[in-house]
Order: structure tokens, then C-alpha cells, then sequence
């Protein structure tokens, strides 16, 4: 093992040197940026950018508290790098680090070209601590990369990287990013989880643009709740001082139940709109998940779901005479419909026609 380190040290010192646009980096499966899972092997990319080509290839690897290599795990990308092409080998150094070398093996210098010119060449793993809470850094350092392909091999340098290992314990979104309320009626925001590790806690700021409420729903409360959630789990909405429509939510159980699943609907808030509303967003924040060890780790992104209010009774967002008949209808055959009160006295009657005709004739009135 040590001769083939040696070997490749050989073809590097010495080298003539390249600075072209050559970049070695870290990254989660399929490219994206570092995320580790708890408790749990991650597999990272070696990521290779190179304008110049590169037949050999070395660089240490330096792990936070917390992440642990798992021996033996790497393995080269065989889009990019084949079994006979090269040799791969990963030694753990005196200083922890650990020492990736890729060694040239191919027939000719040719046939030891790293192909194309990006993509991950090699994946490893790395365990991380069951209590791993991330916002540490993974170090790539000592890169260096040769040339063979020309008569004097030509060393090609790359700058060393410090790539974030952050914790991914789930990802938030919502059912629908946009939701239409009609008067009289309420709508649920539905907030979706997939979460890659057992949760048993969620809290977050909900804000609520003015004109909107929260209103009770099919479970007697402000929360609508899925099977995801057990009957133990309870949620609580208070509003939090001096911020006016915001509120803090707390989803969680004092037997401390798993969320059940790993995607889909969590939870529903019920809203209504006032009268006179027309449009805003509702916007959910500073999201946090929490485990049975009652570790908490941030949700990257907020949520914001638009919420626009029907005016017209068949809901199409334009007057005309389809609306006038909807009204006529509840007039004459009492029909349950609140948006046919246009006027919003509380009474669908004659003035709901005259006011929906004058909107139908003077489009300028709209």
C-alpha cells in the first residue's frame, strides 16, 4: 500500500504546474450539498471539475467530532473511473485524516485519463453520532492531481475545500402553495413532512396576513390532524406578544409517539377570511423538528401558501351573468350558498342581483 502512495507522490513532485479551472469538492448523493442523517452511514461524493486532465489524483479528508469513516467503504464511479483505469485506496493518516489516493493503473497514460470533465469519481461513508447535531465543517485538503498525457507530467493544483455537514432531518412543504377561500367558508393550509429520521416534535411561527383567522375544524380545533399523528399527539397555537397575527404552533406528546410514516400531510391549519379580504399569505417559519433524545434541528426552508378570496359566486374570479343566475338560484330555491352574498349584508336578496348586474355591466367597478 505504501509503495503505491509512494508511486503516486513520484508522478506528482516534480510536475510542472497547471492553474486552470480544476476543482475538487464534497457532496451528498446525486450532487447536492452535504446532509447527514443521525445515527445513521451517509454516502459522500468526491466530485471532480477539471479542465486540465487529470490520470492520478491524491487529497486528505478531515472529519468533525461526530462523523466517522466507515473503512473499506469507497468506491470509484464507474462513469468516470473504471476498475482497470485506476486504483483506489483511502489510509488513515497520523493527524486522523484520512488519505484518498487514485492511482493511474491503466494500460497507457490514455487509458488513466479520469473521463469527461465532471461528476463524482469516487463515494465513501461516514457514520454519524446518534446525537450528531451538524454546523461542522468536513475539510479537503492537500489536493493535488498529475497529468500524464503529455512527455513531462504536468502536476495539476487545486485549492483545498471546507464543505458544510449540516443535519437533514426533514423536509417541509405544503399540500398546495396557493388556496382560494370563498365567504362564509374556511380552507385548509395542509403542511406536508418527509422526514429521514423518527421525529416526535414539531414547532413553528405562523403568521397570518391581516383579514385572515384561524377557525375550528373537523377535530374541534384550530389543527386538523392526519393519521401521521397518533391520538396522543396534541397541537397548541398561541399567539405570540407584541406581533399581531403571528402565532407560535406546537405540535408534540408527553409519551413522546413517533410521527408515523416519512411523507406526506402532518397536519392542517383551518383559516376563514373576513368579508372585505382579497388576498395575503400565510407564512410558516422558524421550523424546527425534534427527536425521542429531544435533539431539535432546523427545517431550511419557510413555508408560504398565497390565499386569494372569490368575489363572484361561481368562483371564477370574473362577473358576468353565470354569477346572476347563481344568485337567482339561491333566491328562488334556497340554496345553501354563502358567496352569493355579494353585498355582504348577511342576506342574499334582491340587492345581490342589482349589485352583481352593476358589476356584470360597469367592468370598471370591479
Amino acid at each position: 500500500m505504501k509503495k503505491i502512495f509512494y508511486t503516486l507522490m513520484f508522478l506528482i513532485i516534480g510536475c510542472v504546474s497547471s492553474f486552470a479551472a480544476n476543482v475538487l469538492k464534497l457532496a451528498g448523493k446525486g450532487g447536492t450539498d452535504v446532509q447527514i442523517i443521525p445515527g445513521e452511514e451517509n454516502l459522500l461524493e468526491v466530485v471532480l471539475d477539471n479542465d486540465d486532465p487529470v490520470t492520478s489524483l491524491q487529497f486528505d479528508v478531515t472529519l468533525p467530532d461526530g462523523l466517522t469513516f466507515v473503512e473499506n467503504s469507497q468506491k470509484k464511479v464507474t462513469e468516470r473511473v473504471t476498475r482497470s483505469s485506476h486504483q483506489l485506496l483511502a489510509v488513515k493518516q497520523p493527524t486522523g485524516a484520512y488519505r484518498f489516493g487514485l492511482l493511474g493503473s491503466g494500460s497507457t497514460m490514455a487509458n488513466s485519463v479520469i473521463k469527461d470533465n465532471s461528476g463524482a469519481i469516487i463515494t465513501f461513508l461516514v457514520k454519524a453520532d446518534i446525537d450528531y447535531m451538524g454546523d461542522k465543517i468536513i475539510k479537503v485538503t492537500n489536493v493535488i492531481g498529475s497529468n500524464g498525457t503529455n512527455l513531462e507530467h504536468q502536476r495539476v493544483d487545486m485549492k483545498d475545500q471546507n464543505i458544510a455537514a449540516n443535519v437533514c432531518a426533514a423536509d417541509a412543504g405544503l399540500a398546495a402553495e396557493a388556496i382560494t377561500l370563498t365567504p362564509g367558508k374556511s380552507g385548509i393550509v395542509n403542511v406536508t413532512l418527509a422526514n429521514h429520521m423518527p421525529l416526535v416534535g414539531l414547532q413553528a411561527t405562523v403568521t397570518l396576513p391581516e383579514g385572515v383567522h384561524f377557525v375550528v375544524g373537523k377535530d374541534g380545533e384550530f389543527v386538523d390532524y392526519t393519521a401521521r399523528l397518533s391520538d396522543y399527539v396534541s397541537a397548541s397555537l398561541e399567539p405570540v406578544a407584541s406581533k399581531p397575527n403571528t402565532y407560535q404552533l406546537l405540535i408534540s406528546s408527553l409519551t413522546n409517539d413517533e410521527f408515523e410514516g416519512t411523507e406526506g400531510v402532518l397536519f392542517g391549519l383551518n383559516v376563514a377570511a373576513d368579508k372585505t379580504f382579497q388576498k395575503g399569505n400565510v407564512v410558516i417559519s422558524d421550523i424546527k423538528v425534534s427527536t425521542v433524545r429531544g435533539n431539535a434541528y432546523p427545517v431550511k426552508d419557510n413555508l408560504t401558501c398565497a390565499l386569494t378570496q372569490f368575489t363572484d359566486p361561481t368562483g371564477d374570479g370574473k362577473w358576468d351573468i353565470e354569477d346572476v343566475y347563481v344568485i337567482r338560484n339561491v333566491i328562488l330555491n334556497g340554496v345553501d350558498n354563502p358567496a352569493a352574498d355579494v353585498d355582504h349584508n348577511g342576506v342574499v336578496d334582491v340587492d345581490d342581483i342589482f349589485f352583481a348586474m352593476d358589476k356584470v355591466l360597469r367592468p370598471e367597478t370591479k
